[in-house]
């Protein structure tokens, strides 16, 4: 019996997923061509800045970029395209690229995401 409850115990603790758990909201962002490289944007508002940033490669043959900001975290500016971090993008290839946003004047973050094949 103690063997029993020494397994559940564990998952009791853990817990689940309920209507108080929020996903961030996501989304979507404009990509273009800004010579060889994709210019991202989204609408921004005023306040916005990047608390995280990930950029992968859909094929084995990419390298992931994870970057959190806990210090002079990026802001975006309205119009522009957002830092990409010398990511090495090549041509013919799939990526995935998630930018984590906060703003000051709302406590709720959400995630611009970004998904492109870069053509020859």
């Amino acid at each position: 019996m103690i063997k029993h409850t020494l397994l559940c115990v564990p998952v009791l603790l853990t817990g689940c997923c309920g209507p108080g758990d929020r996903l961030p909201e996501i989304r979507y962002a404009q990509v273009n061509l800004s010579g060889k490289l994709p210019c991202i944007t989204y609408a921004v508002s005023q306040g916005d800045h990047i608390s995280a940033v990930q950029i992968a490669s859909e094929s084995s043959e990419g390298r992931a970029f994870f970057r959190f900001f806990t210090e002079d975290p990026p802001f975006p500016k309205k119009g522009q395209c957002l830092p990409l971090f010398e990511y090495p993008f090549k041509s013919a290839m799939s990526y995935s690229v998630y930018y984590s946003i906060y703003n000051i004047n709302n406590p709720e973050t959400f995630e611009v995401k970004a998904r492109f094949t870069l053509s020859d």
